[in-house]
Protein backbone atom coordinates (compact mmCIF):
# COMPACT_ATOMS: atom_id res chain seq x y z
CA UNK A 1 0.00 0.00 0.00
CA UNK A 2 2.85 2.25 1.10
CA UNK A 3 4.25 1.45 -2.45
CA UNK A 4 1.29 2.27 -4.38
CA UNK A 5 0.88 5.44 -2.64
CA UNK A 6 4.30 6.80 -3.43
CA UNK A 7 4.22 5.48 -7.15
CA UNK A 8 0.75 7.45 -6.86
CA UNK A 9 2.01 10.71 -5.19
CA UNK A 10 -1.51 10.39 -2.88
CA UNK A 11 -1.11 11.15 0.67
CA UNK A 12 -1.89 8.10 2.90
CA UNK A 13 -3.29 8.74 6.28
CA UNK A 14 -3.52 6.59 9.09
CA UNK A 15 -6.93 5.61 9.05
CA UNK A 16 -6.79 4.27 5.63
CA UNK A 17 -3.76 2.11 6.48
CA UNK A 18 -5.52 0.44 9.36
CA UNK A 19 -8.48 0.10 7.45
CA UNK A 20 -6.47 -1.52 4.54
CA UNK A 21 -5.04 -3.83 6.94
CA UNK A 22 -8.05 -4.60 8.83
CA UNK A 23 -9.35 -5.83 5.45
CA UNK A 24 -6.59 -7.89 4.47
CA UNK A 25 -6.40 -9.39 7.33
CA UNK A 26 -10.27 -10.29 6.90
CA UNK A 27 -9.73 -11.50 3.55
CA UNK A 28 -6.18 -13.62 4.83
CA UNK A 29 -8.58 -16.32 6.75
CA UNK A 30 -11.33 -16.98 3.61
CA UNK A 31 -8.49 -17.51 1.60
CA UNK A 32 -6.53 -19.42 3.46
CA UNK A 33 -9.51 -21.97 3.87
CA UNK A 34 -10.22 -21.73 0.21
CA UNK A 35 -8.39 -25.18 -0.75
CA UNK A 36 -9.59 -26.86 2.26
CA UNK A 37 -13.70 -26.30 0.92
CA UNK A 38 -12.44 -27.76 -2.50
CA UNK A 39 -10.92 -30.76 -1.21
CA UNK A 40 -14.06 -31.29 1.17
CA UNK A 41 -16.48 -30.72 -1.93
CA UNK A 42 -14.16 -33.40 -4.05
CA UNK A 43 -14.20 -35.66 -1.29
CA UNK A 44 -18.19 -35.10 -0.31
CA UNK A 45 -18.83 -35.79 -4.41
CA UNK A 46 -16.51 -38.68 -4.65
CA UNK A 47 -18.38 -40.36 -1.64
CA UNK A 48 -21.70 -40.04 -3.06
CA UNK A 49 -20.87 -41.52 -5.98
CA UNK A 50 -19.51 -44.29 -3.75
CA UNK A 51 -23.26 -44.61 -2.58
CA UNK A 52 -24.83 -44.08 -5.73
CA UNK A 53 -22.74 -46.72 -7.23
CA UNK A 54 -23.61 -49.36 -3.89
CA UNK A 55 -27.38 -48.52 -3.66
CA UNK A 56 -27.99 -48.94 -7.61
CA UNK A 57 -25.97 -52.85 -7.70
CA UNK A 58 -28.10 -55.53 -8.48
CA UNK A 59 -29.71 -57.65 -5.43
CA UNK A 60 -27.80 -60.61 -4.67
CA UNK A 61 -28.90 -63.72 -6.54
CA UNK A 62 -30.77 -66.38 -4.23
CA UNK A 63 -29.17 -69.24 -4.97
CA UNK A 64 -25.05 -67.62 -3.64
CA UNK A 65 -26.06 -67.87 0.13
CA UNK A 66 -26.68 -71.33 1.16
CA UNK A 67 -28.44 -71.32 4.81
CA UNK A 68 -28.42 -74.80 6.81
CA UNK A 69 -30.12 -75.44 9.94
CA UNK A 70 -27.21 -76.33 12.37
CA UNK A 71 -27.64 -79.05 14.76
CA UNK A 72 -26.56 -78.25 18.31
CA UNK A 73 -25.74 -81.20 20.72
CA UNK A 74 -24.89 -81.61 24.48
CA UNK A 75 -23.91 -78.18 25.85
CA UNK A 76 -20.46 -78.42 26.65
CA UNK A 77 -20.82 -76.70 30.28
CA UNK A 78 -23.26 -76.95 32.24
CA UNK A 79 -23.65 -74.35 35.42
CA UNK A 80 -26.47 -75.29 38.34
CA UNK A 81 -26.36 -73.35 41.19
CA UNK A 82 -28.08 -69.61 42.46
CA UNK A 83 -26.01 -66.18 41.46
CA UNK A 84 -26.60 -63.00 42.48
CA UNK A 85 -25.24 -59.68 42.55
CA UNK A 86 -23.26 -58.61 45.41
CA UNK A 87 -22.89 -59.76 48.81
CA UNK A 88 -25.54 -62.17 50.21
CA UNK A 89 -27.35 -60.60 53.05
CA UNK A 90 -26.99 -63.38 55.83
CA UNK A 91 -30.39 -62.20 56.99
CA UNK A 92 -31.58 -63.25 53.61
CA UNK A 93 -29.60 -66.78 52.92
CA UNK A 94 -31.33 -67.69 56.68
CA UNK A 95 -34.94 -66.53 55.12
CA UNK A 96 -34.13 -68.93 51.78
CA UNK A 97 -33.05 -71.64 54.50
CA UNK A 98 -36.28 -71.34 56.41
CA UNK A 99 -37.90 -71.24 53.57
CA UNK A 100 -36.65 -74.10 52.32
CA UNK A 101 -37.32 -76.07 55.36
CA UNK A 102 -40.98 -74.67 55.21
CA UNK A 103 -41.76 -76.25 51.74
CA UNK A 104 -39.62 -79.68 52.80
CA UNK A 105 -42.80 -79.86 56.09
CA UNK A 106 -45.13 -78.86 53.89
CA UNK A 107 -44.54 -81.43 51.06
CA UNK A 108 -43.97 -84.31 53.86
CA UNK A 109 -47.14 -83.83 55.23
CA UNK A 110 -49.10 -83.28 52.06
CA UNK A 111 -47.40 -86.96 51.13
CA UNK A 112 -48.71 -88.12 54.64
CA UNK A 113 -52.39 -87.15 54.27
CA UNK A 114 -52.35 -88.71 50.89
CA UNK A 115 -51.07 -92.40 52.51
CA UNK A 116 -53.89 -91.52 54.96
CA UNK A 117 -56.19 -91.10 52.14
CA UNK A 118 -54.63 -94.77 50.13
CA UNK A 119 -54.84 -96.72 53.29
CA UNK A 120 -57.88 -95.33 55.84
CA UNK A 121 -57.89 -98.70 57.47
CA UNK A 122 -54.11 -98.29 59.54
Amino acid sequence: MITLAMYSGTEISMASVFTTLMMIDWLHWPMHMLPHFFENVRNTKRQMRRIQNFLLVDEIQTNAVVESEKVWGKPAIEIKGNFSWGLVNMQEDEDSEEEEERLKKEKEEKEEAEKEEEDPEE
